[in-house]
């Protein structure tokens, strides 16, 4: 299918380099035209600011970004990829290991469609912005899936390789994921972040930037029972 791309915003944030190349671009679908609504992020932890926008509708702004200007379609969140090392085998590892563990665990899957060069669009539905717990895993496994190599199984997969080069989640963050995978089970169901007993979006519904912008799978793990 042939698509229209408008204007890249040009935006740039205050952000740490990351070992992997890879660039996020959110955009906003009408029709077969994409919008881009934010700049290239390096970092996948702008996405748990948005589960913050989608969730309470609540907007937050840090380093640089806000999700204010974002518009969003109904049923999920349109990405370009950009900078991925083999963009046929990073469709292949979204297609063969992430999205039948997700399908398994939760009837939902990834969208991806190779544009050229060393771009791809991406669509996460929006289910998955519903607790900062799922974006950052699926992210993760985004990221994973573009370092140019192999994906062997999804469990292999969260301290292989690629994971170890990422070296984003490890040790009690990897020990989640096996136990909860895609279905965060139903007493934690209420929280859309969750940093403990005592942290969380049922005792704070309007936590400071800072906190949602960093509580991915490892702030979860911490405040669970593994």
């Amino acid at each position: 299918m042939k698509y229209k791309f408008e204007k890249p915003t040009g935006t740039t944030y205050a952000e740490i380099g990351q070992p992997n190349s890879l660039r996020w671009e959110v955009l906003y679908r009408d029709g077969n035209t994409f919008i881009p609504k934010s700049g290239k992020l390096k970092c996948k932890d702008f996405f748990n600011d948005m589960v913050s926008k989608i969730v309470a509708g609540r907007d937050l702004s840090i380093y640089g970004w806000s999700t204010a200007p974002l518009q969003i379609n109904d049923t999920g969140v349109w990405m370009r990829l950009t900078h991925l090392t083999n963009p046929e085998l990073f469709e292949n590892n979204i297609n063969t290991i992430i999205n039948p563990k997700m399908k398994e665990d939760i009837s939902l899957e990834l969208t991806t469609e190779l544009l050229g060069n060393d771009e791809a669009l991406l669509f996460i539905p929006i289910e998955i912005f519903k607790t900062t717990y799922l974006i950052s895993l699926t992210s993760w496994l985004v990221r994973l899936a573009t370092y140019g190599s192999t994906l062997e199984s999804f469990d292999k997969a969260l301290d292989g390789p690629q994971a170890i080069a990422d070296h984003a989640i490890s040790g009690t963050g990897v020990k989640l994921i096996r136990k909860w995978g895609f279905k965060v089970p139903k007493d934690y169901q209420q929280y859309w972040y969750f940093c403990g007993a005592e942290y969380n979006s049922v005792k704070d519904a309007a936590p400071n930037a800072s906190l949602v912008h960093n509580n991915g799978v490892m702030s979860w793990s911490k405040g669970v029972e593994i």
